[in-house]
């Protein structure tokens, strides 16, 4: 069987850019129980003649790099969010100071210290239980599905006092270093939250933007076995320095509906899946996007 035609994936990527000039974006956001499943989000791109336009956007917190070390610059009294891992130790440490005092909102941790470096190791002592929550990210609003939170106040040894909100996630041990600001109370310079790195880097996928985040774009246009109901092409890759991310671009040929979900395109390392239209007549096009986390070599 024939795959795409090329003037026919053109044709249409040029009609989904000329549709995106005047997306204004809102963010709308779906649950649903899933055991891998630790954040979901339902992207919804703009209110014009893509209405019906939605990225379903699956973001299974469950590789070894998509964390691993979490900074943050904050002065006295500042408050932070971190993740910590809900089955290995995490630490926390302060540069050039030593943490002294540390008092937790619950007993759901158990906190070591380390009078040498003045550093804390924590590990959870209760079961996570996952809680649907809503978040702002810029003008977008996600609901996430993540694990308990609990609230931790340490005091350094120069008497400069921090809250932080650490929250529990099916990830391997997490650093927090905190670098103390001089300056204002409580602002905070922060690591980039994870959600809105994975938000960020499928909008600039969907939206076919080119390198001026940072990315290195790379042209593929690799025909890919996938089934024989569909036709299913790698059409281009990004890749940073935390992420690598494919756009794909699927044709059904089934002669009749099908019905996409993202675990059928997960993989090893996978950290997000989007599918543009879950939802597809017969010979109708859609891209579907998948981020992974850079291995460490």
């Amino acid at each position: 069987m024939e795959f795409l035609n090329q003037s026919l994936v053109i044709k249409w990527f040029q009609l989904q850019k000329n549709h995106t000039g005047s997306v204004s974006r809102s963010l709308m956001a779906s649950y649903i129980s899933m055991s891998s499943a630790k954040l979901i989000i339902m992207i919804l791109l703009g209110k014009s003649s893509m209405k019906n336009s939605k990225l379903l956007v699956l973001l299974a917190l469950t590789t070894s790099s998509a964390f691993g070390l979490q900074e943050f610059d904050i002065a006295n009294n500042g408050e932070i969010t971190a993740v910590i891992s809900d089955y290995d130790v995490s630490r926390i440490t302060i540069a050039n100071s030593r943490i002294d005092t540390v008092k937790l909102s619950s007993k759901q941790l158990k906190v070591d210290t380390d009078d040498k470096t003045g550093q804390i190791y924590v590990r959870p002592v209760k079961p996570n239980k996952s809680t649907v929550s809503t978040i702002k990210i810029g003008n977008l609003h996600a609901q996430t599905v993540t694990g308990t939170s609990v609230n931790m106040f340490i005091t350094d040894v120069d008497g400069r006092t921090y809250t932080l909100r650490l929250r529990m996630q099916s990830v391997p041990s997490e650093t927090i270093l905190i670098r103390p600001l001089r300056g204002a109370s409580g602002s905070v310079v922060g690591s980039t939250d994870f959600t809105n790195q994975i938000v960020t880097f499928i909008e600039d996928m969907y939206l076919d933007r080119k390198n001026e985040d940072g990315y290195v774009v790379s042209a593929v246009d690799t025909k890919i076995k996938l089934w024989k109901e569909v036709n299913f092409m790698l059409y281009k890759t990004y890749t940073d320095n935390r992420f690598i991310g494919s756009v794909f671009i699927l044709q059904n040929t089934s002669g009749k509906e099908i019905v996409l979900s993202e675990n059928q395109f997960w993989k090893p390392n996978t950290i997000a899946v989007a599918i543009e239209k879950p939802v597809l007549a017969n010979r109708e096009l859609t891209k579907v996007f998948v981020i992974g986390a850079k291995q460490d070599e």
